[in-house]
């Protein structure tokens, strides 16, 4: 679905991966990998986001040489539905050093429907101690107490986005509300298919 709605609307200088945290997928999906070339699989035994898939993910992109220009790296969850043109604007106008990006709960952490890291902390995370060390957690408030257990969170830029980056209505959850169809640039909580097509309709009309 992700394939067949927002990412027809992709921009040129914007790149998208789909990230598989199990190794022994990547025969099963050697296919579909070889079609798309959108997935990323991390050399991980198996799927779990809070056991250091987002660690893995920033330090392979670190590592690979096709995203060494890279400007921001965002995670997004696959129930979320990305506008990648407001989301590409919004980065073109956002300072491109030690920046944290996305959705600020409870003036901690950016959520983790998606948020976004400079390349610049991109490859600190990747080459952290701390952070190495302190893999495991729920995998978007574990980014920031890497921040503060290293003493750099006060050098952080923290780039908020609350008022675009939210739930659907129907999720009813503290971060849901109406999508607005002129500022809306991320719209989580899309479970049900026919929610998540609705949402496509409406942000593409």
């Amino acid at each position: 679905m992700i394939r067949e709605t927002y990412l027809q609307h992709k921009p040129n200088n914007l790149d998208y991966k789909f990230i598989i945290a199990a190794s022994a997928a990547k025969e099963i999906l050697i296919d579909e990998i070889d079609l798309y070339n959108d997935i990323l699989v991390l050399d991980m035994p198996k799927e779990n986001m809070n056991k250091g898939k987002t660690f893995e993910f920033f330090r392979s992109i670190s590592e690979l040489q096709e995203y060494h220009d890279l400007d921001f790296v965002l995670k997004a969850d696959d129930d979320a539905y990305l506008h990648l043109d407001r989301i590409q604007y919004d980065l073109a106008h956002t300072i491109r050093n030690m920046t944290y990006w996305g959705y600020l709960v409870g003036n901690t952490f950016m959520a983790g429907q998606c948020y976004g890291l400079s390349m610049d902390l991109v490859r600190w995370v990747a080459n952290s101690t701390i952070s190495k060390k302190y893999k495991y957690g729920h995998e978007d408030s574990q980014v920031q107490k890497w921040f503060q257990w290293s003493n750099i969170n006060h050098q952080i830029k923290y780039e908020v986005r609350n008022c675009r980056i939210h739930d659907h209505a129907y999720s009813k959850s503290v971060y849901a509300r109406e999508i607005d169809i002129d500022s809306s640039m991320v719209v989580h909580d899309l479970k049900k298919d026919h929610i998540f097509m609705t949402t496509h309709y409406i942000l593409t009309k």
